[in-house]
């Protein structure tokens, strides 16, 4: 996964990364000094423990955008098939041993992004949730597309729940 950076407020100069290891630990490197492992997070002040957690946020919701694109194009191919997964649901509960609810979520979003590539940056940018675009997802048309973003873009599940009740 690919390091996140971001500028710690107020000090123009410094920069906290954020990544996984190999092992799976958080590797959190502030200027050039790497802090590893759950101990070391307790060396940040609150303040970069906070930009700490918004740039793992932000390369969460951006993994999740190169996950639903690979996802797609699996399907779209079929190689979840030719790897012997009678479907994708299958493939994502075995293979990448996803729950069966986030499987079914990214499924619904992955094929809906496809058509609506638009909601890609929707997602990498917070203003629309994966369960949002999953609810949206059998709504969604050329048609009403922008009409129904327009309306979901930062809003709550519950009050997308809402929108789709009211088509």
């Amino acid at each position: 996964m690919a390091a996140i950076a971001m500028q710690l407020y107020g000090h123009p100069n410094r920069k906290i990364g954020m990544d996984v290891s190999q092992d799976g630990s958080l590797v959190l490197s502030q200027d050039k000094h790497t802090l590893a492992g759950p101990g070391d997070l307790g060396r940040l002040s609150d303040h970069e423990l906070v930009v700490a957690l918004d740039a793992a946020a932000a390369g969460e919701r951006a993994a999740l955008g190169a996950t639903l694109r690979c996802l797609a194009e699996v399907e779209r191919r079929g190689v979840h098939v030719d790897m012997g997964y009678r479907t994708i649901f299958d493939y994502c509960v075995l293979r990448l041993k996803m729950s069966e609810g986030a499987a079914m979520s990214r499924m619904y979003s992955a094929r809906i992004a496809d058509k609506f590539p638009v909601l890609y940056e929707h997602l990498r940018s917070g203003s629309l949730s994966l369960s949002s675009v999953s609810r949206l997802a059998p709504h969604l048309t050329e048609e009403n597309c922008s009409e129904l973003l327009a309306r979901a873009c930062g809003a709550r599940l519950r009050e997308v729940e809402t929108i789709v009740a009211e088509l």
